[in-house]
């Protein structure tokens, strides 16, 4: 369904965190493509009715920035969407599907991409519950977030490890960051 895209809220999309994404990257590439090619994948976004009292906007952005500023350069008034119902969709649960997007992409940077899926996983947990290392298969552990993301179970455990190092000594993630991404698991 098109939707008009000034009624699209992208800065607060899926609080209580910030999006995933902070590099944009080249837009000017996505506004090629999209002028060439069309948009090849709806925007998601959630409904909310509740959300603005003077009604200027009628939608949150989940998952499609760089579609959606690419659209806006290209002057587009209405973008493809899929709409999720708020009332639905909680905001832990839109959040895993924009982190689920930005993982899979290839453009983010490496440590955004290890602290995304870092945020993923335990937003997961949330959801299902922490894996046991019990048989009885219920709960979210790194087999799953590997599975889910089709990366392997050792990539997994080692950009979670990653994250949170960078998470917990903010010092030692300013220095690696600089690094390529083996260097930095080192």
């Amino acid at each position: 369904m098109k939707i008009p895209i000034n009624k699209v809220l992208v800065d607060e999309s899926c609080n209580p965190t910030a999006r995933a994404r902070s590099d944009m990257g080249n837009i000017q590439e996505m506004v090629v493509s999209m002028q060439e090619h069309g948009l090849i994948e709806p925007i998601v976004v959630r409904s909310i009715v509740e959300y603005d009292l003077d009604d200027k906007y009628q939608y949150v952005l989940i998952a499609g920035e760089r579609r959606i500023r690419a659209a806006i350069v290209l002057g587009w008034t209405e973008i493809e969407a899929e709409i999720k119902l708020g009332d639905i969709l909680d905001s832990v649960k839109c959040k895993a599907m924009e982190l689920e997007e930005n993982i899979q992409r290839k453009d983010m940077s490496w440590d955004e991409r290890a602290l995304a899926l870092r945020q993923y996983h335990e937003l997961r947990q949330q959801l299902y519950g922490e894996a046991s290392n019990a048989q009885n298969n219920e709960g979210w552990g790194i087999k799953e977030t590997a599975s889910k993301l089709n990366m392997s179970v050792g990539a997994v455990s080692q950009d979670l490890m990653l994250a949170r190092e960078m998470t917990e000594h903010p010092d030692l993630a300013k220095k690696v960051r600089k690094l390529p991404k083996h260097a930095a698991r080192r």
